[in-house]
């Protein structure tokens, strides 16, 4: 099995149900918080090793308690710490998320010390690139190091996945897209990066013409409760969501990603991956919670078997 290098953050998440997101000024009451290991890096991580595949981490953290126990969280997991820095001077992040009756969610997040992490301090670790097949990369650094990241692992001939998220108006460059294998953005995404209205599937086939033109040579595009529009053999296909009794769609990407980078790990055809990962991204939205909703091999492989 090939090895993934997942970089991204580590947060500790701060989770609330409530009956509906607060209008500003408003405070709504709740009777369920929870405090998890979470960010979007972490939660793609985690995912992909409990599927079965093979994940290193690399990032900054600090010495404070919740850098400690996202640490001693990833280790649990049998996930590769032994290259994350340490500043003592910084705290990890931390995510305050929102999830309404519906099952949307809303996010606050700080990113904390993985914003810290620097493009040189990238080049100076390249041992931690070193041995691995696959780099599953987010947007929650600085630019210059993750574009510096996604340069060395090009430059290594790994596989990049790369998670537009969260999404800015500073558009990714071309040379940057180029070295990138797959590309993930949602709608709201893909918009920003393609300037164009993702509403229907005429409008994302659209999008991936032009997420094509600009360099990613396997772009797919999320659309929520839908699936996902990706182009396989020259042809825009439609893969089908689950359709499930979905009541917290917090980690639902980055399931996702995780999923598609342990098919990919695991030799998988792309549009087997894809199809693995649309289900378990599905399954996750069954349960709350990030990490907690993450699914099981079995459980994915069961609905497989089952379409």
């Amino acid at each position: 099995m090939k090895k993934i290098l997942c970089m991204g953050s580590l947060t500790m998440d701060m989770m609330m149900r409530l009956p509906h997101f607060p209008a500003p000024g408003e405070t709504v009451k709740t009777d369920h918080f929870t405090k998890n290991p979470g960010g979007k890096g972490n939660n793609q991580a985690v995912t992909a090793a409990k599927l079965g595949a093979s994940v290193r981490f690399f990032t900054k953290l600090g010495t404070d308690a919740n850098s400690v126990e996202l640490t001693q969280a990833q280790k649990a997991w049998g996930i590769d710490t032994d290259y994350m820095l340490v500043d003592p001077q910084l705290m990890a992040g931390v995510a305050m998320v929102e999830v309404n009756a519906n099952g949307q969610n809303a996010c606050a997040f700080y990113p904390g010390s993985c914003l810290d992490l620097k493009p040189q301090e990238v080049w100076d670790n390249r041992r931690a690139f070193e041995g691995c097949d696959i780099l599953l990369i987010s947007l929650e650094m600085q630019r210059p190091t993750e574009y510096a990241a996604i340069r060395q692992a090009h430059e290594m001939g790994m596989t990049v996945i790369l998670d537009p998220s969260p999404i800015s108006a500073e558009p990714i460059p071309q040379e940057i897209a180029a070295m990138v294998d797959f590309v993930k953005p949602n709608e709201t995404e893909t918009q920003v990066i393609t300037g164009t209205s993702v509403d229907c599937e005429s409008s994302a086939q659209q999008a991936l013409k032009m997420l094509e033109s600009w360099g990613f040579q396997h772009p797919i595009v999320t659309l929520g409760e839908r699936g996902c529009m990706i182009r396989l053999d020259g042809q825009a296909q439609l893969v089908p969501a689950l359709k499930l009794n979905s009541v917290d769609t917090t980690a639902a990407g980055d399931v996702f990603l995780g999923s598609l980078a342990f098919c990919l790990a695991n030799s998988k055809s792309i549009k087997y991956s894809v199809e693995f990962a649309t289900k378990a991204a599905g399954l996750c939205t069954t349960k709350y919670g990030a990490q907690a909703s993450i699914p099981a091999l079995d459980e994915v492989l069961s609905l497989i078997k089952e379409d």
